[in-house]
């Protein structure tokens, strides 16, 4: 048994133990992966607008931003192809292929990678997706 496993287990015992309604657990549960991603979602977009203003990609260019965003889309092109193939793509797309055929499990090494990837993409001036 691994340590995922035993998390899992003593997590359910102790829910069993506090005898909470479904109703409220789901409620919970959905409240804190809520405020969890709000978090996430504004670490990032500050990451992103201070290593924009660090690098220089919101004004004109000059040789210190293309060597500073060069560098980065060449370790996030280097991350995605040799690290994590799985991370290469878009977010919703590659949600689904994982829903499909790897039971909506994405590892948490691929989820790592994918944000900073897409960090270092965005700040150099690159836009993600298919937009």
């Amino acid at each position: 048994m691994n340590l995922r496993q035993v998390f899992q287990i003593k997590v359910l015992r102790r829910i069993n133990k506090i005898n909470i309604e479904e109703e409220h657990l789901y409620f919970a549960i959905t409240l804190i992966v809520g405020v969890l991603s709000g978090a996430i979602a504004i670490v990032f977009h500050d990451i992103v607008v201070w290593l924009t203003e660090y690098f220089g990609t919101n004004k004109a260019y000059e040789p210190r931003t293309i060597v500073l965003a060069g560098t980065s889309v060449f370790i996030s092109g280097y991350l995605t192809t040799r690290l994590s193939p799985w991370s290469a793509g878009s977010g919703i797309p590659q949600v689904k292929l994982s829903l499909v055929t790897h039971h909506g499990l994405i590892s948490f090494k691929d989820l790592i990678l994918k944000i900073i990837t897409s960090i270092l993409s965005l700040s150099s001036g690159f836009s993600l997706g298919r937009e």
